[in-house]
């Protein structure tokens, strides 16, 4: 009905309600915003995530939505509240002390809740603990068992409760274990004004238009009051979030901006928001529209986010890192590993959830902590990088530098290049916390009091000392392997096996230098991903050890089965600042293992690729004994070869063989020798054995008496890769082979001794190695004095 001239608004409500009706909300298109609103409201633990997210709508400045904005503002301060709500509480134990009581407000169900105390760092069975009430228990010990001092930490968890069982109004509310730390029913009483914020904050709307705001209103009522378990209820954010066409054209801006400020701020946000700078806002439906083809627009922000360089060659600068003492800028205040991944690690997994995934591998060996892996996943990543830490538990300031990385990693991107590369490219698999137990109870070994980084298989009967045994520090375990968690390091290995590089990160104790690796000693490595970031943080005065070991450490085990470039890079604590994980020492460490990472990122082969285009030496040698039943002799005029000095050689690069050596021999008459080092390659097209067996390239001819005599000997060959040749068709270049030959007008050459060295140096250069000869040239002009005997090409093919 119209009253002079007005809609009403019941018309006003059907015309919505058609509007609404016809635009199509698809889901998969809404999880991306959806994912953004999770994380926003469920990181509670982190103030900064949620001023990012949510904080962002008090840019809103009209005058009819003030109360709003200050109503989901206000949801800050109740989620955090919420989240904070601990699920363990730690005493300073009186000696003795067998009774414990809950703090006020906190409470623990005995009929469904798993309890588990810890004392003095270690898990007491459960028939040592008896429940005495809802918020208290006590100890079934000796008094003699509590020293004064000791440490008593409870903790607890239980399912989630179903929904109905609790009211916002006396009953309490519910939360998610796994993002807030544990399920609960909480006394609302006890929230800190819980009640209060949302009965006159969230619930006032008097000063809101409710002709055209009360759907938008309600959604927002309904999703913050109705029960916390709608905080994460996808379906019911897609039912009312989804429902903005019921908005006023003239407020639409506001709404507009507000997205675009949390689009600005949330990391993945310009390829799932969509463009929304462009909504015309006479079309009340554009908002829903353009949510729900965000896949197809272009943020008009993106551009600036498409220009940055991705670079992963340049030094990496991080910002000043806060310093990470226990109970200091987020970090727990006891070592529970729990707390330590929800406090750092699951942030960046709620707020990244496209980006950041994780799995529990299984429990470790004490059967009591979750071992689990985090992927690091870009949309359409090139390669794999395995990264570690805490495999000796004890061991944190490394642990706490790779988080810091991950950090700016999934929140910094933006702002550096070289981190803009990883998150474009570069898939990263990070078990943060391979020794649980150890982490847990500040030990370096694990449960079994094995240290895991000496438990595999590679060199393992080499390793006998005392030291790998029972009771030594590096106790390698009953066998290789033993240890589950060594199990789920083995099998992370195995399954992303393609991976090019697998760094595990360590603290020590037993060398105080700045800069600290170890690397596979006889394996192939890229090790100048350590050697450059070591040379760019050099400072006169720093000590450094760039060490090499051959034991059973897990970067051994995986360079030798997989060919990866593997390290332990190391840090001794103190190297920078009295404070332990203070804040300059956290900068530094994170300085040198972090451009550690960018480098090993930056790599585009496994280490294997080494054993074919790098240089090497061999040396071969043999001495004469007075018991040598055989002596080695030549007795020929014309060159022959000396038995048991020849060499085969699988070349897999174009390149230069070097010979380089002297050959000792007893010549018995007086004569004429010729020592002829040759090297050659069956099918060479110019230097075949036909062709050098007897050339004069590097002979040495000397007319001598009879006697014991010391030749230099020097040889050079233009080496061409090994090939496969048809058995019946086209013979290509086969082995590289080294000969050493001799002959004598008269008498026997009876070879003593000789010492070849073998050098072979890889190269693209089209012609690396000439034979110019002069002889006979003597009345040329100069310039043009000589003959080329290798290589003979066409003059047309000249350089």
């Amino acid at each position: 009905m119209t009253i002079n001239g007005k809609i009403t608004d019941q018309e006003l409500i059907e015309g919505l309600n058609q509007k609404i009706n016809e635009v199509t909300v698809v889901k998969e298109n809404l999880d991306s915003m959806k994912e953004n609103i999770d994380a926003a409201l469920l990181a509670g633990q982190n103030a900064d995530e949620i001023s990012k997210k949510v904080g962002v709508l008090s840019n809103l400045t009209t005058n009819d939505k003030t109360d709003l904005v200050s109503a989901i503002n206000s949801t800050e301060n109740k989620v955090k509240d919420l989240s904070q709500l601990p699920n363990y509480y730690e005493w300073t134990a009186n000696a003795g002390q067998l009774k414990y009581t809950l703090p006020n407000g906190t409470s623990y169900n005995p009929s469904v809740k798993s309890l588990i105390i810890n004392v003095g760092g270690g898990t007491l069975e459960p028939s040592k603990v008896s429940m005495l009430s809802s918020t208290e228990f006590s100890l079934n010990l000796s008094t003699s068992d509590i020293t004064a001092g000791m440490k008593v930490v409870a903790r607890w968890s239980q399912p989630i409760v179903p929904t109905g069982t609790g009211s916002t109004g006396n009953g309490g509310i519910h939360h998610l274990s796994h993002e807030l730390g544990g399920t609960d029913e909480i006394n609302l009483t006890n929230l800190k004004g819980y009640q209060e914020n949302v009965a006159n904050k969230i619930g006032d709307t008097s000063k809101l238009e409710t002709k055209v705001k009360t759907s938008l209103v309600d959604s927002v009522n309904e999703i913050l009051t109705k029960s916390n378990t709608n905080l994460v209820n996808n379906a019911e954010i897609s039912d009312r979030v989804g429902n903005l066409g019921s908005l006023e054209t003239v407020d639409q801006s506001s709404i507009v901006n507000a997205i675009n400020a949390i689009n600005r701020k949330t990391s993945d946000s310009p390829e799932t928001i969509g463009d929304l700078n462009n909504l015309q806002t006479v079309n009340k439906s554009s908002v829903v529209n353009a949510i729900n083809e965000n896949t197809t627009k272009t943020n008009t922000n993106s551009s600036d986010i498409s220009n940055i360089g991705a670079d992963n060659g340049m030094f990496w600068i991080p910002p000043t890192q806060p310093s990470m003492n226990w109970g200091s800028n987020g970090v727990p205040s006891t070592k529970d590993p729990e707390l330590f991944l929800n406090a750092f690690y699951e942030p960046l997994r709620l707020a990244e959830p496209s980006y950041v995934t994780r799995t529990s591998v299984g429990k470790d060996q004490s059967n009591t902590y979750n071992v689990y892996r985090y992927e690091f996943t870009p949309k359409n990543y090139s390669k794999t990088i395995i990264l570690s830490a805490s495999t000796h538990g004890n061991e944190y300031t490394a642990s706490f530098a790779l988080t810091r990385f991950l950090v700016h990693l999934v929140n910094d991107w933006k702002n550096y290049p070289q981190l803009a590369y990883i998150r474009k490219n570069v898939r990263l698999i990070v078990c943060p916390m391979v020794n649980p137990w150890g982490f847990a109870n500040d030990k370096r070994q694990n449960y079994n009091l094995v240290d895991l980084n000496r438990n595999t298989d590679y060199f393992w009967d080499k390793v006998t000392s005392s030291d790998f045994q029972v009771g030594g520090t590096n106790y390698k375990g009953t066998a290789p392997f033993s240890e589950v968690e060594s199990k789920y390091y083995k099998q992370m290995i195995e399954t992303y096996s393609e991976a090019l590089a697998a760094i595990d990160f360590h603290n020590i104790v037993s060398v105080k230098a700045e800069r600290i690796v170890y690397t596979s000693r006889y394996i192939s490595q890229f090790r100048h991903i350590f050697n450059d970031t070591i040379d760019s943080m050099y400072k006169t005065g720093d000590k450094i050890v760039n060490g090499t070991s051959a034991v059973p450490t897990f970067h051994c085990w995986t360079a030798f089965n997989y060919g990866m470039t593997t390290a332990n890079p190391e840090w001794y604590d103190g190297s920078y600042s009295s404070e332990k994980r203070g804040s300059a020492e956290m900068t530094e460490i994170l300085k040198y293992f972090g451009n550690i990472i960018i480098k090993a990122c930056s790599l585009q082969s496994k280490a294997k690729v080494l054993d074919t285009n790098s240089p090497f030496t061999k040396l071969l040698m043999y001495d004469k004994t007075a018991s040598t039943a055989t002596p080695i002799t030549v007795s020929s005029t014309s060159y022959s070869n000396f038995n048991h000095t020849t060499i085969d050689m699988n070349i897999r690069r174009h390149g230069i063989m070097r010979a380089s050596g002297y050959i000792k021999f007893t010549l018995s008459a007086s004569a004429t020798v010729g020592i002829n080092p040759v090297l050659y390659q069956n099918y060479h097209p110019e230097m075949n054995w036909t062709n050098t067996k007897d050339a004069n390239y590097n002979e040495i001819v000397q007319t001598l008496p009879a006697g014991t005599y010391v030749f230099p000997i020097q040889s050079r060959f233009n080496v061409f890769p090994t090939n496969y040749s048809e058995p019946t068709g086209t013979q290509r270049t086969e082995l590289m082979k080294f000969r050493l030959r001799g002959k004598s007008t008269a008498g026997t050459l009876t070879l003593e001794s000789f010492r070849v060295y073998l050098d072979y140096q890889p190269t693209d250069m089209g012609v690396p190695y000439e034979i110019l000869d002069f002889t006979g040239q003597e009345a040329a002009t100069e310039g043009s004095d000589f003959v080329k005997l290798y290589p003979i090409i066409a003059a047309s093919e000249e350089q």
